[in-house]
């Protein structure tokens, strides 16, 4: 489950991305304001667009299951893991810096455990991993 309100979201956004974003509904009136997805942090721009959106706007999660899908040893999350996590890294860090969100001394640490992750753990471990801490912190 994902976090259900605004200050839940903020306490982890900077562990994982706060919303599913194949389900997310956003408001035009956000994209109007924050502007489109940035293409600089393929396959990760949906965090920098929703980092851009919680800077002017509150975020909130269903608690129902709104989507379900399958993983397959071929996808980007299997094939493009260390891209994906330089740009979350990298994203993480300019948002960081700009004030609007405040990154506890866990979330250094979990990003700096990520950050050598990268090249030590096995990407299939690391989403199990990934997908036991997240379901059990929120």
């Amino acid at each position: 489950m994902y976090a259900p309100d605004d200050a839940s979201v903020r306490r982890t956004i900077f562990r994982y991305s706060p919303v599913a974003q194949p389900a997310s509904m956003v408001r035009k009136a956000c994209f109007d304001e924050v502007g489109e997805f940035n293409l600089r942090y393929p396959p990760a721009e949906d965090l920098d667009i929703s980092f851009r959106i919680g800077m002017r706007h509150k975020f909130a999660n269903l608690q129902e299951v709104m989507i379900r899908y399958r993983e397959h040893p071929e996808s980007s999350t299997f094939t493009r893991l260390r891209k994906i996590e330089t740009s979350t890294l990298e994203i993480r860090k300019k948002f960081a810096k700009s004030g609007c969100y405040r990154m506890t001394v866990v979330d250094h640490l979990y990003n700096l455990l990520q950050a050598i992750s990268i090249w030590v753990v096995p990407p299939r471990l690391k989403i199990w991993i990934f997908d036991k801490i997240r379901n059990r912190t929120v």
